[in-house]
C-alpha cells in the first residue's frame, strides 16, 4: 500500500484559518488588556502572558502547517484506511471497511476558495477525517468507500445466508 500526500494547497487553508484565529485573539487581548489597564493600572504580567499567548499562536500560524503538511499522509484500499499525523506525536490510525458506518465530504468557506474538501468517516468508535484534499479526490475517496462498504455487507449477506 502506498501512502499519498495531502493536497499542497493544505498549507495554505491551514494557514488562513490560523491567520484569521490570530487576528481575532489579538483583537480580544488588546480589548481585555484595555479593559484591565481601567480597572486595575498597568500590570507587566499582562503584558508578558499576552505576548507569550500571542507568540505561540504565531508559531502555529506561519511554521505549523509547513510541518503539519510533511507527517499527513494517508492510504486507501479494499481493506482498510490508514492514515498518519501529528506534530510533535505522530498517531497512526487504521481503519477496516466493515466498520464505517458513514461518510461525509465537508467544505468550509476557505476549503472551498481554495477547491478542497475534507472527508469524515465515521465508525461506531468514533470518526475520523482527513482534511484538505482536492474536492475531486475527496469526492473519488468517498466513492471508493461507499462501493467497499457496500461489497463488504453483500458479502457478510452471503456468507451469513
Amino acid at each position: 500500500m502506498e501512502f499519498e500526500k495531502l493536497s499542497i494547497k493544505a498549507k495554505k487553508s491551514w494557514f488562513l484559518s490560523r491567520l484569521i484565529f490570530l487576528i481575532a485573539l489579538a483583537c480580544t487581548l488588546v480589548s481585555a488588556r484595555q479593559f484591565a489597564m481601567k480597572l486595575a493600572g498597568y500590570h507587566l504580567w499582562v503584558d508578558v502572558v499576552m505576548g507569550a499567548v500571542l507568540a505561540l499562536q504565531l508559531l502555529n500560524t506561519f511554521l505549523y502547517p509547513q510541518i503539519e503538511y510533511r507527517q499527513w499522509k494517508y492510504a486507501v484500499d479494499e481493506e482498510k484506511l490508514e492514515f498518519s499525523e501529528g506534530i510533535y506525536f505522530i498517531e497512526h490510525t487504521i481503519v477496516p471497511i466493515e466498520r464505517i458506518q458513514h461518510i461525509k465530504i465537508e467544505q468550509g468557506p476557505i476549503n472551498r476558495k481554495l477547491g478542497l474538501a475534507s472527508i469524515e468517516i465515521h465508525t461506531a468508535g468514533g470518526s475520523f477525517s482527513i482534511p484538505n484534499l482536492e474536492k475531486d479526490k475527496a469526492e473519488q475517496i468517498g466513492q471508493f468507500l461507499r462501493s467497499s462498504v457496500s461489497d463488504k455487507l453483500k458479502q457478510e449477506g452471503k456468507d451469513n445466508g
